[in-house]
């Protein structure tokens, strides 16, 4: 058994205290464009925490921590059925599970992050955690570790949310939330620009985004037609296999 949710709390802390990470799945409830679920962040990192479980066989002892459902969403917004917390209340959510888990004995906790719109928050909570509670508090985007499969598998010209990439993802992890018959090209305004013409193959933005509607008249950022469950497999399990890599190596430097 691994959830925590589901344990007693003598079972509980046993495996709090004996796990060598403590993994706090955080998505968002937001669009994503006319084809994908609100809870989709949410929902597909808890199937990559539950996945990091699977793979470790014995390497590693990891408890997974109820998900936390709602980010940093404004951006989102103009969406129906998107929930947004201020970054206040994010940041002091997170910051009270972390203390309620180190509390207990936690000793690592990873913040396993699904939602872009989330990443700088958890960093600034990460940073003030670990000199308060003196614990090793971890900021994982789980996303962020297959660019460079995506930049080679991916037919679009550009991807952002609700997209080629997590349109593949959740194909693959949560085929039944995706509803296939409504997957559309949007039409799309993106605030990057390229750096092509100074010998720099990168896209910069330069300016926070505002609201999603301002780019986008699905939702999406990027071309969901092109997804396939064959590249959410490849980009899903390439990711927790470098991540579960990443963790075995940080207890090896930390012990």
């Amino acid at each position: 058994m691994f959830e925590l949710e589901r344990m007693t709390w003598q079972e509980a802390d046993e495996a709090i205290k004996s796990a060598d990470y403590v993994i706090v799945p955080i998505g968002s409830h937001e669009q994503h464009s006319h084809h994908m679920e609100l809870q989709n962040d949410t929902a597909l990192t808890y199937e990559v925490a539950k996945k990091i479980v699977e793979k470790t066989k014995l390497s590693l002892r990891i408890l997974v921590a109820p998900r936390v459902p709602y980010g940093l969403s404004e951006h989102h917004m103009h969406f129906a059925g998107t929930i947004t917390l201020s970054p206040e209340t994010f940041i002091g959510l997170v910051s009270d599970i972390c203390r309620s888990l180190a509390r207990h004995g936690a000793r690592k906790i990873v913040l396993l992050n699904g939602h872009g719109g989330n990443d700088q928050a958890l960093w600034v909570a990460a940073t003030e955690l670990q000199r308060e509670l003196e614990r090793s508090i971890l900021v994982i985007d789980w996303w962020r570790f297959t660019r460079d499969i995506e930049a080679k598998e991916a037919k679009s010209e550009f991807w952002g949310h609700a997209c080629e990439i997590e349109t593949s993802m959740a194909m693959y992890l949560l085929p039944e939330t995706v509803r296939m018959d409504r997957i559309l090209r949007p039409f799309v305004r993106t605030p990057e620009i390229s750096l092509e013409p100074k010998g720099y193959s990168e896209k910069i933005q330069p300016n926070p985004t505002r609201y999603f509607e301002d780019y986008t008249n699905t939702g999406s950022v990027g071309d969901p037609t092109y997804a396939s469950k064959e590249l959410g497999e490849k980009l899903i399990e390439a990711s927790v296999d470098r991540i579960l890599y990443v963790l075995t190596k940080f207890l090896e430097k930390t012990k």
